[in-house]
């Protein structure tokens, strides 16, 4: 009968000496690769039990590892008997790798202690156990202990580990921590670096123990604390990211510790000030509208693809208005347009973009008013009906900005093939004039070209099947080698109608590669 007691304060280490296990389960440690929890004819020190890696001259891979409560800046001895049971003479080699984890205690976030032993037998079916010994300065609340098998021959030859031990080494302290507050400013949008021993710098300790920063409570509350170091340990310095607009006084809290006492938390107030203003920048659009029909369009209309550097908000302010209509645009950037009665053809009005500081330059809404559209769902609100698609994936898609609505539609490819088409039948004139127009983008990660081919075919009156083609033009397509916000190219095309029913046909020739997308 074996009993062994270990004195450990604040060191949580768990069946040291492998003996409880549950389910299967070894209590209060992790293990994978090729090891066992073993009474083996080895014997173990002390108790029954042992952890016998490579048993069965299996790959030497095996790892045991379990994660202890600490306080930062303790010091830890960490005590174990490492043992080589062998029929031949030769060496094992045992890891002993002690890692500082995140608060939570599940992400190591560096490295404390990492070093090898190696340890030899000189055979005979004999076990040779060495006592191994380990001190530290634990950096976190959480600390993982992790034992691996290191070693380059597993031939009648196993590694054996027993009898983990981890105590604090040292416990008092004849003075608290003094704290004091701390106050920065930052300008808006901009963060706020602050290096060396940053908050610590006005903090002191009795015994002039070195100190490190431990954040606590929730804040900041408008924005993000990245510490100078990996973890949420640091000598003082740290980056505050305000969040995007914010203006005013943020805090968040921290306490400092020597490793043995911990002083009462304090507060750090970060002040987000205003920045120098520069001035936005306003972007030309294009629309398209049915003649006698008012257009609609919600925000953020026109100033879609307008920017501040500043990201201030942005209004929205009429310079001229169009030559052939009338429009009410709305600061937010929609804007209602109504073209004069009876007219047909290219209208504009003009803008501003403001931050209520300063304005953009003038930027120009051409709008092109159209004969009303003889082809139906053009911008592909309602669905698919009546368009038709043809060989492959052709999707309606809305995770783009359209230029009309919310929805459009997208060629899509999973490989490096073309072939992708819709089609879509209407009543025509005989004789007649038609424009086709369309707005186009090219959605991929590299710039290489795309071609596209827009057609018209004429039905046979009586009969429901095509007669001939009416007119077939290829064009190109520029990508601009980016996956968002792909800049749109209005494509127009003139033709005359041959008969009563025409069919309209735009298809994909070649250029698309996995991934892209033709909007």
């Amino acid at each position: 009968m074996y009993i062994h007691v270990v004195a450990s304060p604040l060191a949580s280490l768990t069946n040291g000496s492998f003996e409880q296990q549950e389910w299967g389960t070894l209590t209060g440690w992790k293990m994978s690769g090729n090891l066992s929890r073993s009474t083996g004819s080895a014997g173990a020190s002390p108790g029954i039990y042992q952890i016998e890696f490579n048993d069965g001259n299996r790959v030497p891979n095996g790892k045991i590892s379990q994660v202890v409560r600490t306080e930062p800046g303790q010091k830890y001895t960490l005590n174990f008997d490492a043992g080589v049971f062998s029929y031949v003479s030769g060496q094992q080699r045992i890891g002993v790798t002690i890692n500082d984890l995140s608060t939570d205690g599940s992400t190591p976030y560096s490295t404390n202690y990492s070093e090898t032993h190696t340890l030899s037998s000189s055979g005979g079916g004999v076990t040779s156990w060495v006592a191994g010994q380990v001190t530290f300065t634990a950096k976190g609340f959480f600390t993982e202990l992790r034992f691996s098998d290191q070693s380059t021959t597993t031939v009648n030859i196993d590694l054996l580990l027993d009898h983990v031990r981890l105590q604090q080494t040292t416990f008092a302290s004849t003075g608290i921590p003094v704290v004091a507050s701390d106050a920065y400013s930052t300008p808006k949008n901009t963060p706020l670096v602050v290096t060396g021993a940053g908050v610590l710098a006005n903090d002191m300790d009795p015994e002039s123990n070195p100190l490190v920063a431990v954040k606590t409570g929730n804040g900041p509350l408008h924005g993000s604390i990245t510490w100078s170091v990996a973890g949420p340990f640091t000598q003082g310095g740290f980056v505050y990211t305000p969040d995007t607009g914010f203006l005013g006084a943020d805090s968040f809290s921290y306490y400092a510790t020597d490793g043995i006492a911990r002083s009462e938390p304090t507060t750090v107030t970060i002040t987000t000030t205003p920045a120098s203003n520069v001035a936005p920048f306003g972007t030309p659009d294009q629309f398209s509208a049915d003649q006698d029909q008012v257009l609609e369009i919600s925000s953020p209309g026109v100033l879609a693809n307008d920017s501040d550097p500043n990201f201030d908000q942005l209004n929205a302010l009429l310079v001229d208005g169009p030559g052939h209509g009338t429009v009410a645009l709305r600061p937010g950037g929609g804007f209602s347009y109504t073209p004069q009665p009876g007219y047909t053809g290219p209208d504009s009005f003009s803008y501003r973009a403001s931050d209520g500081e300063a304005s953009s330059g003038v930027a120009t809404v051409e709008i092109d008013v159209l004969l009303p559209s003889i082809l139906r769902n053009g911008s592909f609100e309602s669905g698919a009906d009546p368009w038709q698609t043809g060989l492959r994936n052709v999707v309606r898609g809305g995770i783009y900005q359209p230029t009309d609505g919310a929805r459009l539609l997208e060629f899509q490819s999973t490989d490096d093939r073309s072939g992708q088409l819709i089609y879509q039948s209407c009543e025509t004139d005989p004789g007649q004039s038609y424009t086709l127009s369309f707005d186009i983008a090219v959605c991929s990660s590299s710039t290489s070209p795309h071609s596209m081919e827009v057609s018209m075919h004429h039905f046979l009156p009586g009969f429901d099947y095509l007669a001939g083609l009416t007119f077939s033009e290829p064009f190109g397509l520029a990508s601009y080698g980016g996956v968002d916000a792909p800049p749109w190219m209005r494509k127009s095309f003139n033709f005359r109608a041959k008969a009563s029913t025409t069919s309209f046909q735009l298809s994909h020739v070649s250029g698309l590669s996995p991934g892209d997308r033709i909007l």
